[in-house]
C-alpha cells in the first residue's frame, strides 16, 4: 500500500523557531499582551504571541493575528499589516481553507509591491506556492516558488538564510508532488547541507522525510530508510507531534515496501496517537490505514477490517480522495482474503471510480486554469490596444489644428499604416490562439497518457498480482481438498475463469500503454498491435514499414502517432465493418508518412465535418498537435484510406 507522506512547511519569518517554545514562554507573552500599547512593538508582541500559539490554538493565534493588523493600520504601520496578513494567510493554511490562505497571502503580496519590500514579496509567492500545491494546482505552485525564490535571492538582507532553507524545502516538496524525483532530490540536498550550517534541527526534519520519499519511489529502500530514521528522530525532538507523526509514517512507508509488517505495527499505532493528540486528520486517516495494512498482514482480518472502515468514514468526511480510495482498496484485500469475492470485487470498483473521478477533476481543472490565463492575457491586450488607439486620434485632433493639407496627407498613409497593422495584430492574435489551443491539447494528451501509463502500471502490477496470488491460493487449496468429481470440474472451471480474467487484464494494461512502445518504439510497438489485431480475428491488418530504422523523436510524439493508428484501426472494425486493412509508415527526407486502409463500407467525407463522434476529434487533435498533415479517401462501398504526413 501507498503512503501519502502529507509534510508542509510553516513558511513565514520567525515561525519555526517559535513553533517548539514550551508553554512556559507562551504563558509569559500572554501576560505580555496584558499591558501592550498601540504602536509598532505592541503589533509585534502579538504576532510572536500568536506564532506561539499557532500549532496548539490556531483560532487564538488569528485573533492575535488580527488585532495586530488592526493596530498596523490605526498607526499607519505597513510593515505591520503586511506581517499581519502573512502569518493570518498562515492560520488559514494550517485549518486546511488553503483558498483563504492563498486569497490573504496575495492581499499581502500587493502590499509588499507598493512598500518595494522585495523580502515580504519571495515570502509570500512562497505561502501562496505551497497553498496552491494543497488545491492540486501544481503548475501555478511551481510557477509562485521559483518567482519567490528568485526575490528572496535578490534581496539585500544578509538574515535571509533561514528563508532560503523555507524556500528550497517547498520547492522540494512541489517537485516531489510532480513525481520529478531527480529534481526533488537535488532541491533537498541542498536544503540538508543548508540546514547543517545553519544548524537548523526545526527545519531539516522536513527536507530530510521528503528525501526518503524520493528515494523510497525511486526504489532505493536503503537510503530512503536512512532518511526517513534520522528524520523521525529529529522530529521527535522538536515536541511538534503532528511532524513527529509524519516521520514515523515515513519510516513505516519503507517498511511496507519491504513486507517488515509485524515490526510495523507498534509504529503505525504511534503514528495514530501522535495524530489524535494534535488533531491532525490528515496524519490520522493514513495512520489508520497504515495499522489496518498491518492487521491484514497479520491476518487479524476483523481489526483491520474496523481501522480500514474508520479511515474511509473520515477521509469521506474530510474529503481526502486519495486516502479514501487507498481505505477502499485495503477493504478489497480483506475481503479477498477473507474469501468473499463479491466484496472484494465491489470495494475496487468503488476505489477506481474515485480515482477516476479525481483525475477527471484535476484535467478539468487545468483546461479551466489555461482557459481562464489564456482570456486574462486576450483581455489585457485588448485594453492596450484600445488605449493605444485612444493615443493616435487624440494625436490626430492636434495635427488638425496645425495644418489641413498637411492632415490629409498623414491620415492618408496612416491610415494605410494603420490597416496594415491591424491586419498583422490580427494574424498575430490567430497565431497566439492556436498557440494556446495547442499548449491546452498538450496538457489535456500529455495528462491523458500520464494516467494510461499510471493506470496500466497499478492495473498490471496491483490487480494482476492480486489475482495471481488468488489463483496460487486456490490451487494449493485443492491439493487439501477431496472434491467430488462435479465439484471438481466446477473448481476447473473457476480456475479457467480466473486464467481468463488475468489474461484480459494484461490485455486492457497493454492496450492503455505497450509495453514494446515504451521499450522498443513506434515501428515494433505497431507490429506487435497490427499482428495481435490480426490474432484477434477482429480484422486481418498487414504491417509495412520502410525505413523506420533511423527513425527518432520523443516519446511523447510516438505515443500520439500510436494512438492515432490505433484509433483508425478501432474504426475499421467497428463502424466499417472491413475483413482487411494495410497500415504502412515510411520515413523519407524527414518526413514519416503513415497510411491506414481498410475494403470497408465507406463513407461520405464530406459527412466528417459533422462528426460529434469522440473517435475522430481525437485523430484530428492529435494531428493538429502534431501539425501533420491529414487527407482522408472514402467512397460509399469501395474502403477507406487515410495518409498523414509529419515533420520529424
Amino acid at each position: 500500500m501507498k503512503y501519502l507522506l502529507v509534510i508542509y512547511c510553516c513558511l513565514l519569518l520567525g515561525m519555526n523557531s517559535l513553533h517548539a517554545q514550551a508553554d512556559p514562554v507562551k504563558d509569559s507573552l500572554l501576560r505580555l499582551i496584558a499591558g501592550a500599547k498601540e504602536d509598532s512593538a505592541g503589533v509585534e508582541l502579538y504576532i510572536k504571541t500568536g506564532n506561539a500559539l499557532e500549532s496548539s490554538n490556531p483560532a487564538m493565534a488569528a485573533t492575535f493575528y488580527q488585532k495586530a493588523k488592526s493596530i498596523s493600520e490605526k498607526i499607519n504601520y505597513k510593515r505591520g499589516v503586511t506581517k499581519s496578513l502573512i502569518y493570518y494567510g498562515s492560520v488559514t493554511y494550517l485549518q486546511g481553507q488553503y483558498d483563504s490562505s492563498i486569497y490573504y497571502e496575495q492581499q499581502a503580496l500587493e502590499l509588499s509591491k507598493i512598500n518595494r519590500d522585495t523580502l515580504y514579496m519571495g515570502i509570500c509567492l512562497m505561502n501562496m506556492g505551497i497553498s496552491a500545491q494543497q488545491v492540486g494546482d501544481n503548475e501555478q505552485a511551481l510557477e509562485f516558488l521559483l518567482e519567490g525564490q528568485r526575490l528572496i535571492e535578490s534581496t539585500t538582507d544578509i538574515n535571509i538564510k533561514n528563508i532560503r532553507l523555507q524556500m528550497l524545502i517547498a520547492v522540494q516538496t512541489i517537485y516531489s508532488g510532480r513525481v520529478e524525483y531527480d529534481k526533488s532530490i537535488a532541491y533537498g540536498e541542498k536544503a540538508l547541507a543548508l540546514a547543517d550550517e545553519l544548524k537548523d534541527e526545526v527545519n531539516k526534519p522536513y527536507t530530510l522525510l521528503n528525501l526518503s520519499a524520493a528515494w523510497r519511489e525511486k526504489k532505493q529502500l536503503e537510503k530512503a530508510e536512512q532518511f526517513a530514521n534520522e528524520g523521525m528522530q529529529l522530529a521527535a525532538k522538536t515536541g511538534d507531534k503532528r511532524l513527529e507523526a509524519a516521520g514515523i509514517l515515513a519510516v513505516i512507508s519503507v517498511w511496507d515496501k519491504q513486507g517488515l509488517y509485524q515490526k510495523m505495527l507498534p509504529y503505525a499505532q504511534r503514528a495514530l496517537k501522535l495524530s489524535r493528540e494534535s488533531t491532525a486528520a490528515d496524519m490520522e486517516i493514513i495512520a489508520l490505514n497504515a495499522v489496518g495494512v498491518c492487521y491484514l498482514q497479520l491476518k487479524d482480518f476483523e481489526t483491520a477490517e474496523r481501522f480500514a472502515n474508520e479511515a474511509l468514514e473520515m477521509s469521506r468526511k474530510q474529503q481526502v480522495k486519495g486516502e479514501e480510495t487507498n481505505a477502499l482498496r485495503l477493504l478489497s484485500r480483506i475481503a479477498y482474503a477473507n474469501g468473499n469475492l463479491e466484496n472484494g470485487a465491489r470495494y475496487e470498483e468503488m476505489a477506481k471510480e474515485i480515482q477516476d473521478s479525481y483525475v477527471q477533476e484535476i484535467i478539468s481543472s487545468k483546461s479551466a486554469n489555461l482557459e481562464k490565463k489564456y482570456e486574462t492575457e486576450k483581455k489585457s491586450k485588448e485594453i492596450a490596444q484600445l488605449k493605444s488607439d485612444q493615443k493616435i486620434k487624440s494625436l490626430w485632433n492636434y495635427i488638425l489644428a496645425g495644418a489641413a493639407a498637411t492632415l490629409l496627407i498623414i491620415s492618408l498613409l496612416s491610415y494605410r499604416t494603420y490597416k496594415q497593422k491591424q491586419k498583422l495584430q490580427q494574424q498575430q492574435i490567430a497565431e497566439l490562439e492556436k498557440e494556446k489551443q495547442l499548449l491546452a491539447a498538450e496538457a489535456v494528451l500529455k495528462g491523458q497518457e500520464e494516467e494510461r501509463t499510471r493506470l496500466a502500471k497499478d492495473l498490471h502490477d496491483g490487480l494482476g498480482g492480486m489475482l495471481s496470488g488468488i489463483k496460487y491460493s486456490f490451487n494449493t487449496m485443492k491439493e487439501n481438498l477431496v472434491l467430488t468429481p462435479d465439484n471438481a470440474l466446477a473448481f476447473e472451471r473457476s480456475m479457467d475463469m480466473l486464467d481468463s480474467s488475468i489474461k484480459e487484464l494484461r490485455l486492457v494494461a497493454h492496450n492503455l500503454m505497450p509495453e514494446s512502445l515504451v521499450k522498443f518504439g513506434l515501428d515494433t510497438a505497431l507490429k506487435d498491435f497490427c499482428g495481435n489485431i490480426t490474432a484477434s480475428g477482429a480484422l486481418k491488418v498487414t504491417y509495412h514499414s520502410f525505413g523506420m530504422e533511423a527513425f527518432k523523436t520523443d516519446a511523447g510524439k510516438e505515443i500520439i502517432v500510436y494512438r492515432i493508428v490505433q484509433e483508425l484501426i478501432n474504426n475499421s472494425i467497428k463502424h466499417a465493418a472491413a475483413t482487411e486493412a494495410i497500415v504502412q509508415l515510411e520515413l523519407q527526407n524527414n518526413q514519416l508518412q503513415i497510411t491506414v486502409e481498410d475494403d470497408g463500407k465507406g463513407f461520405d467525407v464530406n459527412s466528417l465535418n459533422a462528426a460529434r463522434g469522440i473517435g475522430w476529434g481525437n485523430i484530428k487533435n492529435r494531428a493538429e498537435y502534431l501539425k501533420a498533415k491529414l487527407n482522408v479517401n472514402s467512397q460509399q462501398g469501395k474502403g477507406t484510406s487515410v495518409h498523414m504526413v509529419l515533420d520529424v
